[in-house]
């Protein structure tokens, strides 16, 4: 018969997030982002994309043959 945990031991691994000492300097929201996201493709896309526009509409004219 399988052994029941009781309510005091955890089941499997559980997620602690690691507290934040308080001799620390506030966030700043960028580095906020990251860490309640934690997705850096989204900046990632979106800063490719910018750059594609800037360049498209810089240097353009040297993409169409004369």
């Amino acid at each position: 018969m399988a052994r029941r945990l009781a309510a005091s031991e955890p089941a499997g691994n559980t997620y602690l997030p690691i507290p934040r000492g308080a001799g620390q300097k506030p966030d700043s929201p960028f580095s906020r982002f990251f860490r309640d996201s934690g997705n850096i493709s989204i900046i990632t896309g979106i800063s490719m994309f910018a750059a594609g526009i800037v360049i498209v509409r810089k240097w353009g004219d040297l993409m169409v043959p004369a």
